[in-house]
């Protein structure tokens, strides 16, 4: 194709724009002024609200307010001064306060000291020191961090006193002083002690001058809910000045700026540039009319409507002032707040017009003379420019549009005789086959969800798109738990290497890799200590006396003079991820290079997003482990539960994706149902965090927290003192050497009787045997024996107690009690909140029993099996009701929404004779199911619980196959268990080996 002529496009495009000023530069002229000056002063208003909103953000965050508040409150109220009106000034209470007082200032550090002070003068303050020159003030070694100092006033006898103790950062002591120039300070007479005394909530003083130091500042005080403490806290004014500093820094294009904090009341909390000698004596603050400048003098008189204005409308307030013969721009911006008592602080900035408006003026000037200039200057050039230029640029337009529109299908359609044109529309070409290639490469790194994979796809996508002999992926170490905090990240592992040829290693391990030619790497593990600080591009020669990068590049590609691109991967918060190093037979050009680099940044964000999932579900992982190890480590009934019923379920579910025919044969898992299944497997217990360890626990059935068999055991002893005391009552008329046979019979037999009834009641409360009819009447004969009571048995008691022992009406004393009773005492009402409603959301059907625990002691001794009351079970059966609820309140992901259904179903039936719902096969899913069935052979074949032998293998599946028949557990599931060999497996991990017994496998299923 012929090469056409090209214009250079600053000529015809000059000559436009020349007569485009020239038709409007007179307006623009008579206009620019005004316009000017309204942008410049919204311009500035608006800089004045973004300023001072970053300043009060910054001063929330450094200030922190509501924590200082929080500490004061705990410092006046701390449990150390509550039963005193004095200080408590003892070693060991200075300790704690100390030990309190370095919490607060750890968590507080614009704070420079705390201190407590009570209505009879005492004070103790602990500040700390930051610099050599506050250890100087106080002659502390270096290794001070801490000066508590006190002050005491007997209340007789000699005078103040006042010590100074010196403290390490570990708060052990120094060395501890008497200190005179404290003794004559008395906090009673200071303002923050005096206003914070009168005020029922935190008070913030103005800057005035610690008595202390000498050095201006503010306090915040708070007495305590007794009124006899108050406990204070300083900021020295050096807090505030860095935050108002930063203001006039960002203005430093002003020469005059004022910037101040004041509180609503018009006292200076910081003012930016205030010199010492401004700031007034101790105990006296500074106000806005006090400052040396007349803007803050004028702004005094009008500070109460701007600040009010400011409070109500909660955003900016800004005005104009006249002061010193100069006009003003004035912002007023509600600052931190007192959280308990409310009271703001006001941000101030005051900037002259005749600095704001000096660029306004001088473009009024430039546009009046460029409007003139222009006026010389022909037009006729517009006509003909515009035809060699407006075809051409319309044309580029479309296509702009087109990429726009993501459309960057379409080939190059303009060729414009502009040089200037025609370079932008090559270079739009280019930057459509460029932005083509990265949202291409884009969207496959996006899409890869496992972070193994991912990596192998950014090896393969930066060779095809970068034309590289390979690449090699390394990323930064993981700092393990004994590195230090500088030793994260040293160096760097080799993840994986691939060859232009498209052969991979694994992701995250070393393997093969080939280079374009086909020749096989071979690849060593190891570590390159490089350097990551630096986020530059490394370009660069392979050498075999270079870096450590380029000797690896040179020993693995098997030849030097290899041009390489080295990309560090960068997190979002520039912490070093790892490096993408490629080579090349050529030098890469700097487009190429810029790709490269784009490339590696997308590449960085989508494997650290990886990342942090993965660290996420890991910390998931971990968390509901720790839950189920927590239930198991409750109780030893449960021990090892939680932790194996998952790897069962497991299993089993394992069993399920491999069967190739029978009712399982379309059964499988994705990844992430998978996932669901493992988390529900691991919290189908977690209800039981809340079940009572005594009732789980429980041994006889006398048993709560202690067994009351020797309640029993007292009152039956009682009553052989009885029989003793009527024996020698009786024998009282006879002579020492005398003795009533007949007498001693009747003593003799009554003891014998009562003995065999403790001995019977001690029996039935160990719950071993079926109680029979007979032994409940026995238990109700023994129980209308009565013993004598004479002390009342409502002293001592909890509150609790007593409210439920005032049912009934204390008989008086002394009084025939039965020796066993059910009293109404006996019996705890069960609270609203635990009833269960018919329409309850979770469609719970089991039903509680009246009452939450009855405690009755015939109620619990005539239980005929086991040592549970039906409310007992009902609390231990309840743990399920609390795993559905609880699970349900979780925000599990969309995959993981049926976590509660699958967790909860494992002591449901096919039948609908489970609990908590009532569950029938239809309604529950397949691995609710399995679920089930791993609760129930791991609960048989546990050898840990103490209450029970340990099932054999044959037993427990001859159970299981009983409970299969009277559909309890999925006969389906139940075959699947057995054919597939899982409890074999299981057993071989779990179980002991004389658990391990022969089972015979087809009588179990063909008794189905």
């Amino acid at each position: 194709m012929r090469k056409r002529r090209k214009l250079r496009l600053s000529v015809g495009l000059s000559g436009l724009l020349l007569t485009v000023v020239l038709a409007t530069g007179i307006t623009v002229a008579l206009r620019a002024y005004g316009r000017a000056r309204t942008i410049v002063v919204e311009a500035n208003r608006d800089l004045m609200e973004v300023l001072l909103d970053r300043e009060v953000e910054q001063a929330q965050q450094q200030l922190r307010f509501d924590l200082v508040e929080t500490y004061l409150d705990r410092l006046a109220n701390a449990p150390i001064l509550a039963s005193s009106s004095r200080l408590p000034l003892s070693a060991d209470e200075i300790r704690r306060a100390a030990r309190m007082i370095a919490v607060a200032l750890a968590a507080t550090p614009s704070v420079e000291s705390y201190a407590v002070a009570n209505t009879h003068g005492e004070r103790l303050l602990m500040r700390r020191l930051f610099t050599d020159a506050d250890r100087q003030r106080f002659n502390a070694t270096p290794e001070t961090a801490f000066v508590l100092q006190t002050t005491a006033r007997p209340e007789a006898g000699s005078g103040p006193i006042a010590r100074r103790i010196l403290l390490d950062r570990q708060l052990r002591q120094i060395r501890s002083e008497t200190d005179p120039a404290s003794a004559s300070y008395d906090p009673r007479q200071r303002g923050w002690f005096r206003e914070a005394l009168g005020s029922p909530k935190p008070i913030a003083t103005g800057v005035y001058r610690y008595a202390s130091t000498g050095e201006p500042g503010f306090s915040i005080a708070q007495r305590s809910a007794d009124g006899r403490f108050v406990a204070a806290a300083d900021i020295p004014l050096s807090r505030t000045q860095g935050l108002l500093e930063d203001v006039r820094t960002a203005l430093d294009s002003y020469d005059d700026v004022e910037v101040a904090l004041v509180s609503a009341r018009g006292v200076v909390v910081g003012h930016a540039g205030l010199p010492g000698s401004a700031v007034p004596a101790s105990d006296q603050t500074l106000t806005l009319d006090q400052l040396r400048t007349p803007v803050m003098q004028a702004l005094a008189r009008r500070f109460g409507d701007l600040s009010g204005s400011a409070e109500r409308s909660a955003r900016l307030q800004a005005t104009q002032l006249a002061a010193g013969g100069r006009a003003w721009e004035v912002g007023l911006a509600p600052g931190p707040v007192l959280a308990q008592s409310g009271k703001r602080t006001f941000l101030l900035l005051a900037i002259p017009q005749d600095e704001l408006l000096a660029d306004a003026k001088a473009l009024r000037r430039e546009s009046i003379l460029s409007a003139l200039g222009v006026l010389v200057v022909a037009v006729p050039l517009v006509l003909l420019i515009a035809r060699w230029v407006s075809r051409s640029l319309r044309a580029l337009a479309a296509e702009a549009d087109a990429v726009r529109s993501f459309d960057f299908s379409g080939p190059r359609t303009v060729w414009p005789v502009v040089r200037e044109v025609d370079q932008l529309a090559g270079a739009m070409e280019a930057m459509k086959g460029t932005i083509r290639r990265f949202l291409s490469v884009s969207s496959a790194i996006a899409a890869e969800p496992n972070l193994d994979r991912l990596m192998d796809t950014i090896l393969a996508e930066s060779i095809t798109n970068s034309g590289a002999l390979g690449s090699a992926l390394f990323l930064a170490e993981e700092p393990t738990g004994q590195a230090g905090p500088d030793q994260a990240g040293s160096g760097l592992e080799g993840a994986g290497r691939k060859g232009a040829s498209g052969d991979s290693g694994g992701a995250l391990k070393l393997a093969l890799a080939r280079t374009a030619a086909g020749e096989t790497l071979s690849l060593d593990p190891g570590t390159l200590p490089l350097d990551l600080s630096s986020p530059e591009v490394m370009l660069g020669t392979a050498s075999a006396q270079g870096s450590p990068l380029e000797r690896f590049l040179v020993k693995h590609a098997g030849k030097g003079d290899l041009p390489y691109v080295a990309v560090p991967l960068l997190s979002r918060d520039r912490d070093p991820l790892g490096l993408l190093l490629l080579w090349f037979d050529r030098s890469p050009d700097p487009a190429r290079v810029a790709f490269i680099e784009a490339f590696s940044s997308n590449a960085a964000v989508t494997l650290e997003t990886r990342r942090l999932i993965g660290a996420q579900k890991r910390l998931f992982e971990a968390f509901i482990e720790l839950i189920a190890g927590s239930i198991d480590a409750k109780s030893p009934y449960t021990g090892g539960h939680c932790k194996r019923v998952p790897e069962l379920t497991r299993m089993l579910a394992e069993a399920a994706c491999a069967a190739s025919d029978g009712p399982f044969a379309a059964f499988d898992l994705s990844e992430e149902r998978w996932e669901a299944v493992h988390v529900a497997a691991w919290l189908h217990d977690c209800g039981k965090v809340i079940t009572p360890e005594y009732v789980v626990d429980k041994a006889t059935k006398l048993e709560t927290l202690y067994d009351r068999i020797h309640e029993v055991r007292t009152r039956f002893e009682v009553l052989k003192r009885d029989v003793w005391i009527r024996y020698h009552e009786a024998c009282r008329h006879l002579a020492p050497e005398q003795e009533d046979t007949a007498l001693a019979a009747e003593r003799d037999d009554e003891l014998a009787r009562l003995d065999d009834d403790f001995a019977f009641v001690a029996s039935c409360n160990q719950g071993g045997e079926f109680l029979s009819d007979e032994a409940i009447q026995r238990l109700h004969r023994i129980a209308d024996r009565t013993w004598l009571r004479t002390l009342d048995d409502r002293l001592g008691v909890s509150q609790e107690e007593l409210r439920r022992m005032e049912q009934r009406p204390a008989p008086p004393l002394p009084v025939l009690e039965p020796l066993l009773a059910d009293r109404p005492d006996h019996r705890i009402p069960r609270p609203e909140a635990e009833r269960l409603q018919p329409d309850n959301p979770w469609g719970f059907t089991l039903q509680p029993p009246e009452w939450l625990y009855d405690r009755g002691e015939l109620h619990n001794l005539t239980i005929q099996k086991g040592t549970l009351t039906p409310e007992e079970r009902y609390k231990i059966n309840e743990h399920i009701v609390h795993t559905i609820r609880m699970l349900s309140a979780l925000p599990f992901p969309k995959h993981m929404r049926d976590v509660a259904e699958l967790a909860g179903g494992h002591h449901e039936t096919l039948i609908g004779t489970g609990y908590p719902r009532s569950l029938r096969r239809e309604q529950m899913s397949d691995i609710a199911r399995m679920m089930a069935i791993a609760d129930i052979f791991e609960a048989l074949t546990a050898a840990d619980r103490p209450y029970k032998p340990a099932k054999t293998l044959s037993q427990a599946l001859r159970i299981m196959a009983f409970m299969r028949n009277d559909q309890h557990i999925d006969p389906d599931l139940f075959e699947l268990f057995i054919r597939s060999g899982v409890y074999r497996r299981y057993a071989e991990q779990y179980l002991q080996p004389q658990q391990r017994d022969a089972v015979d496998e087809q009588a179990l299923l063909a008794g189905a």
